[in-house]
This record gives structure tokens, C-alpha cells and sequence, in this order.
């Protein structure tokens, strides 16, 4: 494993950096090690070390032990690093993938509440599988709930297709329960992060991963929200990164589900009646299949 590979993972772990600084990057990305190893640099920071080796021996050996499991590593620079995403104002440094998906340009989000009525999960699975029929990759974050249900959806497709993006290294999953969901969408997916290094990423990283979610998508839908929580931020994030955002339009039996589209119809989403109006917009949003 090359040392400008680990330079641009010590410089991920930073988790933040000034737009500024990502536009500097991307012009010219021999800016990252002036990142790292200048003065009040990154690992001087995390770590309170000096020298020009600060961190990159331990990035080294984390990244040669992905590698032998099987984990690509793309930066920022790499042609391989998904277009879409890096058009973002705050793309991941680095992107770690396991899995079979090498090309996310048919990406499409299905997310919405861990705590859903019985309407959203049967929704999220019938969407997960119809937009995976039509040959999209459905993309969603492995949480509890819709996400779970908007996977296995697609998976139960035939060729089905769909991408989770993890909040954690991709050594850990959660919530713990579908780790083996995880392992079946390597195999017909990819399971992707942006953490690689031995650390505990916090909370926060839970509801940063949503930028990359809409980040790699070309239209995202909202199954079931009650409003409020890390659906509202998704639905942020969607907006602000011009995404084309639907909220699936819940029976008026299901109240809070009413009470959560009605918020995101304020946000700006648009409303979406039904499964079938869904799998239409992608077709009209979507890139040529």
C-alpha cells in the first residue's frame, strides 16, 4: 500500500475540512500532504506528534489489512471515486467499498424512521424491490427499519442491486442484528464508508453519512417519517445537495406517518402517491439504463 494513500487517509480522519480547503484538494491534490504534515497540521492535532511520519505508519498497516480482505480504498482523486458524490460540498476524503458495485452511477436512496408502522416497511420492501427491478442501485444507510426493509426489497428482486452506507469501519456493523444482511449486500452490492482507521467514529457519523447517501443518489425518496430526527436531516441534506427529494404519501390512518410527510412537503419535498409513481420518477430522474 502506497504512502499518498495513507496521507489522504490521515487527512480523512479529520472528518471535517473548510470547503476551502476540499476545492484546494481537488485542484491540486498534493495539497493533502501540505494538509497533514504542515504546520498545525491534521495529525498534529489528533495526535500531538511531529515529523514527517506523524500517523502514517498506523494508516499503513490498517490499510494493507483492508486490502487483504478485499477492501478498495478510493480518494478523491482516484477516477474511480464516485462523480456524483465528490460533486458535493463535503465528500469523504476517502471511500472505502466491499462488494461487487464498482460504478455507482445508478443510484437511487430509499430511507425513512427505525420505528416504522407496518404500511412503511411493506412500502420500503415493495420499492426497494421495484426500483432494484428496473436495474438501480438502491441505496439506503443499514439502519433499523426502512433502511433494512428497502434492502432486503432489493435484494429479493432478481439481479437486484443495492449499496449500504455504513457510519462505522467496515470491520463493525450496526445495528448488530444484520450483519448478515450486510454480508448478503456485499455480494449483490457494496457496503461502503467513509471511516477506515481504528477509532470510534461517535455519533455523529451517523447522521453525517446521510450527505453521502443523497451524495450518491440521482433522486431520493423518504418512505415513513413521524418528522423531526435523522429522516428531517436526510431530507435536508437531499435538498441541499440538489437531490430530487419524494415523501411516499402514507394512509391518512397512519397519523404520525401524516404528520411526518406533511413536514417534509414544508422542507420542500415533493409527494410521492404511490410505488408505481416512484419507479415513473426514477425512469424520468434517473440516467439512461
Amino acid at each position: 500500500m502506497d504512502r499518498e494513500l495513507a496521507l489522504w487517509a490521515v487527512a480523512n480522519e479529520k472528518g471535517r475540512w473548510k470547503p476551502g480547503d476540499i476545492e484546494r484538494v481537488r485542484r491540486d491534490p498534493s495539497m493533502v500532504s501540505r494538509l497533514v504534515n504542515g504546520k498545525g497540521g491534521v495529525q498534529a492535532r489528533l495526535t500531538g506528534e511531529t515529523g514527517p511520519d506523524r500517523g502514517l505508519e498506523r494508516a499503513l498497516r490498517t490499510l494493507n489489512e483492508m486490502a487483504a480482505c478485499g477492501i478498495n480504498a478510493f480518494t478523491l482523486a482516484s477516477p474511480d471515486y464516485p462523480g456524483r458524490l465528490a460533486s458535493i460540498p463535503d465528500p469523504p476524503l476517502v471511500l472505502y467499498t466491499v462488494g461487487t458495485v464498482s460504478v455507482f452511477d445508478g443510484c437511487v436512496a430509499v430511507s425513512g424512521t427505525r420505528k416504522p408502522s407496518e404500511w412503511g416497511l411493506r412500502t420500503a420492501e415493495r420499492l426497494g424491490a421495484a426500483l432494484a427491478a428496473e436495474g438501480w442501485i438502491v441505496t439506503s444507510g443499514l439502519a433499523r427499519g426502512i433502511d433494512t426493509a428497502a434492502h432486503r426489497g432489493a435484494l429479493s428482486a432478481p439481479g437486484g442491486r443495492t449499496v449500504a452506507v455504513s457510519a462505522l469501519p467496515l470491520d463493525r456493523v450496526y445495528p448488530p442484528e444484520n450483519r448478515e444482511l450486510a454480508r448478503m449486500i456485499a455480494r449483490r452490492g457494496a457496503v461502503i464508508t467513509e471511516h477506515a482507521l481504528s477509532r470510534d467514529p461517535g455519533k455523529a457519523s451517523f447522521l453525517r453519512r446521510n450527505r453521502i447517501i443523497s451524495g450518491l443518489s440521482f433522486a431520493h425518496f423518504i418512505v415513513e417519517t413521524s418528522g423531526g430526527g435523522g429522516t428531517r436531516r436526510q431530507a435536508s441534506d437531499a435538498l441541499s445537495q440538489g437531490r430530487p427529494l419524494y415523501v411516499m404519501e402514507p394512509p391518512v390512518a397512519e397519523a404520525g406517518a401524516t404528520a411526518g410527510f406533511r413536514d417534509l412537503i414544508s422542507l420542500g419535498a415533493r409527494p410521492c402517491r404511490d410505488v408505481d409513481a416512484a419507479v415513473a420518477l426514477a425512469r424520468e430522474k434517473g440516467p439512461h439504463r
